[in-house]
């Protein structure tokens, strides 16, 4: 009787989202047979160099370690010896050429998350939260030349809680991911999953999301600012100005009073132990806030101790 072959499996991914995926791998049995991860990155106060996530769990486990600066050629020449049979994607930050992509006999497969063909690019997370979804979830897909434009497999779905932040949103599809790759990756290396072509009607872009982003535009609608405020939790964090200096908003809700005088737009209201932003369409309550450099403090503390900016304006973007 024939040998069994096991499928010989390279796993792409750089952040603790990328490590219940190689766990799940690993522990399923699968031949994992290279993992490859970004460099080592200063980090910390003392900017000491600290390893991927993913590279520290590889290790632990017997696994071989690429982390290539450039995926030149002699990354490939390397890749390429070990032979994989099929590569796994998930996070790994960095976009991979053509003559890459062909080096696996069954092709690449990333896990997304998002439940394409919306939200394609590197912010998912923040943009369901930010766009007011009901439903995200994580996509299986073949990486193809577009972004995120590849042919899919299958997804799971979960529901948004009302008040979801990216951190606990991160969290949950964390773990959503090695459930679907559980689903499909059998009849992927078997060779009886069959993709099918994103709808190319309803595609949606996200951008890779910067620092200065989290300066809110107080010309939105409390809801608006609401949700870009948890979308922004905990990086890069919302925030707007007062007399220069940074006031960071962690939590806020839209604020239904309506019996408030209206002010300029960015008029800050401070009363009993309210905050209130002036928008758009009204006020934004803010819960807890924290200046450049300073603990947070939560309304009622904010309230007593910085009355002075009763009636003032913030900047804004």
């Amino acid at each position: 009787m024939p040998r069994k072959i096991t499928p010989r499996i390279a796993f792409f991914g750089t952040p603790d989202l990328a490590v219940p995926t190689l766990r799940w791998l690993i522990e399923s049995d699968y031949s994992v047979v290279v993992v490859v991860t970004q460099a080592d990155a200063p980090s910390g106060r003392g900017n000491h160099l600290a390893s991927p996530p993913i590279k520290q769990i590889a290790m632990s486990a017997g696994i071989p370690v690429l982390q290539p600066e450039r995926l030149d050629s002699t990354f490939i020449r390397a890749f390429n010896n070990d032979s994989p049979d099929l590569a796994v994607l998930i996070a790994y930050g960095k976009i991979l050429p053509p003559s890459i992509l062909q080096i696996p006999k069954k092709g690449f497969v990333n896990l997304h998350l998002s439940l394409l063909p919306k939200f394609r690019g590197s912010s998912p997370i923040q943009a369901a939260i930010r766009e007011g979804e009901h439903l995200t979830g994580v996509t299986l897909q073949q990486i193809a030349k577009g972004v995120d434009s590849g042919m899919i497999y299958g997804s799971r779905s979960l529901h948004l809680h009302p008040r979801e932040i990216a951190e606990s949103l991160h969290e949950k599809l964390k773990v959503l991911a090695p459930r679907v790759l559980e689903d499909w990756l059998p009849g992927i290396l078997d060779g009886t999953a069959t993709p099918i072509p994103q709808d190319e009607t309803n595609v949606s872009t996200c951008k890779k999301i910067q620092r200065n982003h989290g300066l809110l535009d107080l010309q939105n609608t409390a809801d608006v600012l609401d949700r870009t405020i948890r979308a922004y939790t905990p990086w890069p964090g919302a925030y707007v100005f007062f007399q220069n200096k940074r006031l960071k908003i962690l939590r806020a809700r839209p604020y239904l009073d309506s019996q408030l005088p209206n002010g300029a737009i960015g008029m800050v209201h401070i009363q009993h132990n309210h905050v209130l932003l002036q928008c758009k369409d009204g006020f934004l309550e803010l819960l807890e806030m924290q200046w450049e450099g300073k603990k947070p403090l939560r309304a009622s503390a904010f309230a007593k101790g910085y009355k002075n900016l009763h009636r003032t304006v913030a900047v804004y973007s």
